[in-house]
Order: C-alpha cells, then sequence, then structure tokens
C-alpha cells in the first residue's frame, strides 16, 4: 500500500474550507494565508528518475534505497510524507481518534510552515518511484523467465540429439 493511501486510512484527508478575503478579516486577527483547495498540479509532482533496470534487489527491507536510485530526496524544509507517517503513528497520538490525529498533524505542520502541497508531492513522487521499481522487476522477471524457456529448449534439443546418437548406436549394435 502506498503512504498516500496508508495516511489517507489513518485518517489524514483534504479539507477545503472557506477562506476570508483580504478585506473580510477580522481587525487585529493576523491569519496567514491558506490554500482553499489544493489544485490538481499539486499532484503532478516531476517524475523521479526512469529506471528501466534497478541495481536494488527485489526482497528490498528498506525503499530508501529504491528512493535513492530513482533521484528522490527529502524536501528541504525536511517533511515529506515519511515524516508525517511517522508523527501519525507517534505515540502520543495512538489513542485518539482519526479527526484529532488530522488536526494534529496538520496544525504541526503549518506551525513548522510546511505547504501541504509539499507533503502530498512528496507521496507522489514516492509512489511512482516504487511504481517505476515494480515495473522494472516486473520487465526483470519476464526477462529471466524469457532466457529460462529459450536454455530449458536447448537442453531439450541437446538431450534429444543425444538420445538420437545413443539409439543409432544402440541400433547398430544390434545389427551386428
Amino acid at each position: 500500500m502506498s503512504k498516500l493511501k496508508d495516511l489517507v486510512s489513518k485518517g489524514v484527508r483534504l479539507i477545503v474550507a472557506d477562506v476570508p478575503e483580504s478585506g473580510e478579516a477580522a481587525a487585529g486577527e493576523a491569519t496567514p494565508p491558506r490554500e482553499a483547495e489544493i489544485p490538481a498540479e499539486a499532484f503532478e509532482a516531476s517524475e523521479p528518475r526512469r529506471v528501466t533496470r534497478s541495481e536494488v534487489p527485489a526482497d528490498v527491507a528498506d525503499f530508501s534505497a529504491v528512493f535513492a536510485e530513482a533521484g528522490i530526496e527529502l524536501p528541504l524544509h525536511g517533511y515529506g510524507i515519511d515524516k508525517v507517517a511517522e508523527m501519525l503513528d507517534s505515540k502520543r497520538l495512538a489513542s485518539l481518534g482519526r479527526e484529532v490525529k488530522a488536526t494534529a498533524v496538520m496544525a504541526a505542520l503549518e506551525a513548522a510552515g510546511v505547504p501541504l502541497r509539499d507533503v502530498i508531492q512528496d507521496a507522489v513522487k514516492r509512489d511512482k518511484a516504487l511504481d517505476a521499481f515494480e515495473a522494472a522487476k516486473g520487465r526483470e522477471i519476464q526477462e529471466l523467465h524469457a532466457r529460462t524457456e529459450v536454455r530449458l529448449e536447448e537442453i531439450k534439443a541437446e538431450i534429444d540429439a543425444f538420445l538420437k546418437e545413443r539409439n543409432g548406436e544402440l541400433e547398430q549394435l544390434k545389427s551386428e
């Protein structure tokens, strides 16, 4: 399951709220501008480096090697999807409900000055890198299967030729 889907299942969701126009804010109320909605471009993060043949083994336990191979780095502010997942899994939030967890994480991101867009883009990049890794490993398996089939046919042909030769010798000895 991708980190983004995992986070959504833990209660993180994008909330669209009406943001008052700059003139509508109450006097003395200093509210930072927030995105009322996250545009589709936020989900179209730059593509990770395409890996056609991965040097990372298929049974990798930690995907950091996959992300490094794809050229994915943690955003400069240090908050990526892994950090948000770590926040959601913390002991302090474990006993809280989904809504409270989501609110706490959103408040922490806001306090750190981290745009939610950056976290989403990090998740999308990592998900695409994992998809590319899976596809590369699938191609490697297909290539290995094809090479194995070719080699099996070669061995069968060698066995048939050997048997034909030996059966010919047997027939010759019988006829003598």
